[in-house]
């Protein structure tokens, strides 16, 4: 039953808000020591820009890409690198890590190999971060008996899912094409064309699709589609935006949407955007279930204007591998009050008649320990937290246990409130999918 749980979540309309980049920079080092640290856009720190790198036989290259990091977003990195004067299928994966200013690391995931590829003597590799990193560190490992020269070109798109409950089964992509972190980019790239697809569910061809795009982008066409920019059949349809403008600059935000005809919106979905600068189409896909977590419903507002609200910096663990916390902020000062989940989805129904809170996690759920607030009474200094993997580790037959990896859960604060309706008040919602 929780296996079909996450297309029941995802019934819901689905907000995307990413930061798609057109081509990074490529920063290179053969120094491992250099490697530990960040690569600074204005150099002179041991790596060097460009993605022309020379590689001995045996030799280990080491690649840096700088980000804007984001706890609330994944980052999906895609690496194709060209490969002379040796064999490609001899330049080997050796390591990937992404790192945050303080020194953390990313959770990776390595998928989709072999995408939009052009020709052989080309080692390619796709790569999800979670939460989206500071910078990331990837290399390779020349095996062949001479040396070789690494073509190296990346792209990534780095995003944030919630669900909005406004309108059933509509994708919502709500973001900005561009870095912003000095050095993070090889160029100012434009895009002007743009492809959605889900890989499964069908597309509402009866639903309006919607595109808003940034002041100087041009004006930009709607249509259905059923063929992809490379040519592939897309018998499910998708959608496609297009402007014979200027196209959309670096940080310039735009608004997407087109809804699904099916029993719940795909978990899977392809973007294609176009490169205008390098006349190039990349395809990038998207796993919904391996984002961070997400905040989705509202929170209720309390009597002293208090609006509680929920995150965790990672996801579970199936096997306890790494901890999770889930905190609750701007709770009112001095109130007992628990964390409840559920396994069965996500909801959003009034709390009771004339209140502001949602319930926004589906029955049935399990409640977690009553705690107190603590901070000051009338204020919203209040806090809660559960650590996950204790609770677990003594609640073994809890709703949902024992968890596998692709599992999702919502998660949602409760706490007294004796001047609200029902005398209490609850904080919005979270959605974290179980790591292995």
């Amino acid at each position: 039953m929780k296996s079909s749980f996450l297309m029941r979540c995802l019934a819901a309309t689905v907000l995307l808000v990413p930061l798609v980049r057109a081509e990074l920079t490529t920063y290179s080092t053969t120094d491992p020591n250099v490697a530990d640290n960040a690569p600074q856009a204005a150099g002179g720190d041991g790596w060097a820009a460009g993605g022309g790198v020379a590689v001995a036989a045996g030799q280990t290259i080491y690649l840096g890409f700088l980000n804007d990091e984001n706890h609330a977003r994944s980052k999906w990195l895609r690496i194709e690198v060209g490969v002379t004067g040796g064999a490609a299928s001899q330049v080997d994966l050796h390591e990937a890590h992404g790192y945050t200013a303080a020194g953390g690391q990313a959770d990776v995931y390595n998928h989709a190999a072999g995408l939009n590829v052009a020709g052989p003597g080309v080692v390619h590799h796709e790569f999800r971060f979670t939460p989206q990193p500071s910078w990331e560190r990837i290399s390779y490992t020349n095996n062949n008996d001479v040396p070789v020269t690494l073509d190296v070109h990346a792209w990534s798109v780095c995003c944030r899912l919630r669900p909005a409950f406004s309108q059933i089964k509509r994708l919502e992509l709500d973001g900005a094409f561009g870095a912003v972190a000095p050095g993070a980019m090889a160029n100012a790239q434009r895009i002007d064309e743009l492809y959605l697809f889900p890989v499964a569910a069908p597309v509402d061809t009866s639903a309006p699709l919607s595109f808003t795009p940034p002041l100087g982008a041009g004006a930009f066409a709607s249509s259905f589609a059923f063929a992809d920019p490379l040519g592939g059949p897309r018998p499910g349809g998708g959608a496609r935006f297009k402007t014979t403008g200027a196209g959309i600059a670096a940080g310039a935000s735009f608004a997407a949407a087109f809804s699904m005809n099916s029993a719940a919106i795909d978990s899977f979905f392809d973007v294609f955007f176009h490169d205008a600068a390098a006349n190039r189409w990349i395809r990038q896909r998207f796993d919904l279930s391996l984002v961070a977590p997400f905040s989705y419903c509202t929170a209720g507002t309390s009597t002293s204007g208090c609006n509680a609200s929920i995150s965790a910096l990672t996801n579970p663990s199936a096997s306890l591998a790494n901890p999770c916390t889930f905190a609750v902020s701007n709770v009112e000062g001095q109130k007992l009050g628990l964390l409840f989940y559920g396994v069965f989805g996500p909801m959003a129904a009034p709390w009771c008649a004339g209140g502001s809170s949602v319930l926004c996690v589906r029955s049935p759920t399990m409640r977690m320990q009553l705690q107190s607030s603590g901070g000051s009474a009338g204020a919203c200094t209040g806090s809660f937290s559960v650590d996950w993997n204790a609770y677990i580790t003594t609640h073994p037959f809890a709703l949902g246990a024992p968890f596998a990896a692709g599992d999702p859960m919502c998660v949602q604060a409760w706490y007294r409130d004796p001047q609200a309706c029902q005398t209490t008040n609850l904080s919005d919602g979270l959605l974290v999918t179980f790591r292995p």
